[in-house]
């Protein structure tokens, strides 16, 4: 229930306000347009109703009370004057300001800058349009088109009404239709459409800046205080003073405000023109220094012109105060720098302080607007003034600066002192004077040499010396390289045809071994891994596996373990499966075998190794292989390796009885392999 209160109670008080706006508007615009429409005679003191051509006319002040007092209103008509700020409340500016509000924060704090995508595959019109390059000049072109067109529509007609306003409108033909248009707008669609204009390049600006992920510049346009300027002059309360002809004919006369006050609704809007406009090319988007310091000094210029004709009553009262404070911060800007121009040049002749005080933050960035360049050079410009202002306040200390001692100095040492002898005080004792260091000041070093030195010294000759080894390792280093490339470029050629040639021995070369092994073999010759490579045998204690699988798997392991491109292991391979088939084709005997299996002596399995020795003869090769590790044939270039203590007992258990386990076994047939 009482939310239900609140909610009436405040559509009624809208609805109340909204009822004396419209009344006290149409009251006094149609008194104004009644007293327009009387033609008074010449000879009647109503003659300053004339038009402004009129050069004996005074023009009346926009925002003052006698004004309308010389006009003879109502007292409706006085009310009005008073009440017309608050009829800003129900205005039309009024409720495009909360929506502006709405509308910013939220492109703020949705619009996400975009990121990049990759091209998609999908062959349609969609495809070719998005996702768009928001950082591209034609995206951002055809993203501001029509808030650049309205922009620039609201500020060529203001600028004609102004120079209408200023009697400076040229009177050409072509421009005819420019002047008719400008003047046949009425005051209210004006300020309508150029803040419409304002707002949405705002918002489009606002949304740009949100896809590109750009960071917006520091702005000092108030759109509320723009708003509330064009409200107050947009209304006939803001035009009954100053009255512009027509640019062609002197029928029905436009009602326009202040001339001066026409030139503040221009500046703003021309700087938000600019602005929009240059934010076409990211490049130069966050560049607010020259379009605002334009639009600055045209708006100071004005300002001073006013104040200098007199016309300060006529200036509008919202932009007395920032133009008051922006020439305030120029004269002082001026004032200093000039000052310490000027001492600087009477005191030394040449300008030897800086004007402003070092660093990066003395002078303004292209993305500062002209109000905030003149905030950081005014303070520069007093910083570096006032170290030497504190100087001026420190009272002086009197020394003698002119006179001092003086050293001479020599290759040996010191060669000459001269001490300056100061004027003792007459309150200080001759003892006392002599005992203290700053009598003795010495303020020149002179640094001499002998007469006949020459200037070829040791550490001139060090230094031509380091010179010259530098030179010649430089002069090396480029013949070699010099060198170098000469080379490679005469050898390329052959290069190309040894390489081809080499690849072709290299594939004809095992063909040729493996053909030669088989011709061997078929003519019935022995074909031994021993062929081609001496054995060296040498101490291992290892024991291999009893079985032959074992011997085959190591055997394979290590034919894998070798490249396939390595001949000897081809070879070896090669000689191992023919010496295998003749090994299956003639069997040797059983019996010696296994009688050399009985009386071999070593604790190692009997090899075939160890067999062909023993058949040969060779005492000394059977006595080191006894002593050598077992291999095998296809892993005989592998190192031995000792057997630990404990592998050594499992091979002296393996030996004792498998019944008993305490003496050893009288037969013990090992494997061939």
């Amino acid at each position: 229930m009482a939310a239900t209160a609140i909610r009436d109670g405040i559509r009624s008080v809208m609805y109340q306000l909204q009822r004396i706006d419209a009344f006290l508007l149409d009251t006094l615009y149609l008194n104004v347009q009644r007293m327009h429409e009387r033609v008074p005679p010449a000879s009647t003191s109503h003659a300053r109703f004339q038009v402004r051509s009129d050069d004996q006319q005074k023009e009346l002040p926009s925002w003052t009370m006698d004004g309308f007092k010389n006009w003879e209103f109502h007292d409706v008509d006085i009310v009005a004057l008073q009440l017309a700020p608050w009829t800003f409340v129900t205005s039309f500016y009024a409720y495009s300001l909360i929506f502006m509000a709405i509308i910013l924060n939220r492109i703020q704090h949705v619009v996400a800058p975009a990121q990049s995508h990759r091209a998609r595959t999908l062959q349609s019109w969609c495809s070719w349009l998005f996702p768009i390059d928001a950082s591209a000049t034609p995206t951002r072109f055809i993203m501001r088109s029509v808030s650049l067109y309205l922009l620039w529509k609201s500020a060529l007609r203001m600028t004609v009404i102004v120079f209408q306003a200023f009697d400076a409108f040229p009177a050409m033909r072509i421009l005819e239709p420019l002047g008719r248009w400008a003047s046949a707008s009425s005051m209210i669609d004006v300020c309508r459409s150029s803040f419409v204009a304002v707002c949405s390049g705002m918002v489009v600006s606002s949304f740009t800046r949100g896809l590109d992920g750009s960071h917006p510049p520091i702005s000092s346009f108030n759109l509320p205080q723009y708003a509330f300027l064009l409200h107050l002059y947009s209304s006939p309360l803001g035009t009954v003073f100053n009255r512009i002809l027509g640019a062609q004919n002197g029928q029905n006369p436009a009602l326009r405000p202040n001339r001066h006050v026409l030139m503040t609704m221009l500046l703003p809007l021309l700087q938000i023109t600019l602005l929009h406009t240059q934010g076409i090319w990211k490049r130069y988007s966050r560049d607010v220094l020259i379009p605002t310091a334009i639009c600055s000094t045209l708006g100071l210029t004005h300002f001073v012109y006013t104040l200098w004709a007199g016309h300060i009553a006529n200036y509008p009262l919202l932009q007395v105060l920032p133009s008051f404070l922006e020439l305030f911060f120029v004269f002082m800007i001026a004032c200093t720098t000039s000052i310490n121009v000027l001492s600087q040049i009477l005191q030394y002749g040449r300008i030897a302080r800086p004007l402003f005080s070092p660093g990066a933050g003395a002078f303004p960035s292209k993305d500062e607007e002209f109000c905030l360049a003149l905030v950081r050079l005014g303070t520069s410009s007093l910083d570096a003034t006032s170290v030497a202002g504190l100087g001026n306040e420190v009272a002086p200390i009197p020394s003698n600066s002119k006179k001092g001692g003086t050293v001479r100095l020599g290759p040996s040492g010191v060669l000459q002192m001269e001490i300056f002898d100061q004027q003792k005080s007459r309150s200080r004792s001759r003892k006392a004077y002599a005992n203290n260091p700053f009598a003795r000041e010495i303020k020149h070093v002179r640094a001499v040499s002998a007469e006949g030195d020459l200037w070829i010294n040791v550490t001139w000759m060090k230094e031509l010396y380091r010179f010259a080894v530098t030179l010649w390792r430089f002069i090396k280093a480029m013949w070699i390289a010099i060198r170098a490339r000469g080379r490679a470029e005469s050898t390329s050629e052959q290069e190309g045809d040894s390489s081809a040639l080499e690849e072709t021995n290299e594939e004809n070369k095992p063909v040729d071994k493996h053909r030669n092994a088989y011709t061997r073999f078929l003519a019935g010759d022995v074909i031994s891994d021993d062929e081609g490579s001496d054995y060296d045998g040498h101490e291992d204690d290892s024991l291999s596996n009893s079985d032959t699988e074992s011997t085959k798997d190591a055997y394979m392991d290590h034919t894998r373990t070798a490249t396939p491109e390595s001949d000897e292991w081809a070879e070896l391979e090669t000689s191992q499966l023919y010496s295998e088939h003749g090994s299956q084709r003639a069997t040797t005997p059983l019996a010696p075998v296994l009688l050399a299996h009985l009386t071999a002596q070593s604790g190692s399995p009997l090899t075939r190794r160890k067999y062909s020795s023993m058949l040969r003869g060779d005492d000394r090769q059977s006595s080191d292989i006894a002593q050598s590790t077992s291999f095998d044939p296809a892993a005989g270039s592998r190192h031995s390796v000792r057997l630990d203590p404990e592998e050594e007992e499992s091979s002296v258990t393996r030996r004792m009885c498998v019944i008993c386990l305490c003496s050893e076994r009288t037969v013990i047939c090992w494997p061939c392999r």
